[in-house]
């Protein structure tokens, strides 16, 4: 989900891969939301050339990029690792000077907050799919996560550290969210401690948190999706949610068009949950056939 952690891992990955000159070049891109291809393209010869495209179309620069990349691998035997950061769309790997499938000597290594993305762009890439589901922190890592931006540990504050301790917990571990209170409650007093824990028990969610769930719920593109995701918000915080119970309101509510028998409402609703928990607003559950929301998200909703 928004916020766990994919940019800073990929990037101390990064600087273990430069550490241990297991590539020759490192081409590391950021894609955001609305992706400048022109731009993309243009950082993406810099770091393999060292200079810019004059090319005017996208497809005049992918054909100078891919004889770039050829050129690198052919005349110079290179390994080269070609990072995209936060992609939200599917990314066609010609426009980047990729062929499919993948040149040897070429490695894709991309965050996204849906899987479903990796999944496409590696079909079209033909090439081996590896996804690492990045978590939120256990509990004792998000304690010390905020211990480490507050300076208040147990051993010297232990009343301010229980309160800690709740803070973390509604923050659903998420280190962006303890990042972000953390940073504020440096040299707080007590009050602001207790204050901070009360407005989180009231779903009183800071700008940036609710900015990173918004901005992953208005990417669902299946109405049928956001419908199952907001009657997921009914259930109670911290809930095992039943996919059949889902099944059974989103048939008796009519959320599903073009479905008539319970069991292509069946179908549809576990697409649906799916999709969900592929795009992190869902998280699936210890308990089989159920799913769970994060609490942020449920604030959220």
């Amino acid at each position: 989900m928004g916020g766990v952690g994919k940019t800073t891992m990929m990037e101390q990955l990064k600087k273990v891969a430069e550490d241990k000159k297991m590539f020759d070049f490192f081409v590391k891109v950021t894609l955001g939301r609305n992706p400048n291809m022109l731009s993309i393209q243009n950082d993406i010869a810099v770091c393999i050339g060292g200079e810019g495209l004059r090319e005017e179309t996208v497809t005049a620069r992918a054909d100078s990029l891919r004889r770039k990349f050829e050129k690198k691998l052919e005349e110079d035997k290179a390994k080269i690792l070609v990072i995209l950061d936060d992609v939200w769309g599917k990314v066609e790997i010609k426009d980047i000077g990729q062929t499919s499938p993948l040149p040897k000597g070429v490695k894709l290594l991309l965050t996204s907050r849906d899987s479903n993305i990796c999944t496409q762009i590696a079909a079209d890439a033909f090439t081996l799919l590896q996804v690492v589901r990045v978590n939120v922190l256990s509990d004792a890592e998000a304690q010390n996560f905020l211990s480490k931006y507050t300076g208040v540990c147990i051993e010297h504050d232990q009343d301010r550290f229980q309160i800690g301790c709740d803070i973390v917990k509604k923050c659903g571990n998420l280190p962006l969210a303890i990042k972000l209170i953390g940073t504020t409650l440096k040299s707080e007093d007590d009050y602001a401690w207790r204050d901070t824990l009360n407005r989180l028990k009231n779903h009183d969610l800071d700008d940036s948190v609710q900015e990173i769930i918004s901005i992953s719920y208005e990417y669902v593109r299946k109405d049928e999706d956001k419908a199952i995701f907001l009657h997921c918000g009914l259930f109670p915080e911290d809930s095992d949610i039943e996919i059949e119970d889902l099944v059974r309101h989103g048939w008796g509510l009519k959320l599903f068009k073009n479905v008539s028998t319970l069991g292509e409402a069946r179908d549809r609703t576990y697409t649906c949950v799916r999709n969900l928990v592929n795009a992190n607003l869902l998280m699936d559950s210890e308990r089989l056939g159920c799913v769970k929301m994060h609490d942020l998200v449920l604030a959220f909703v």
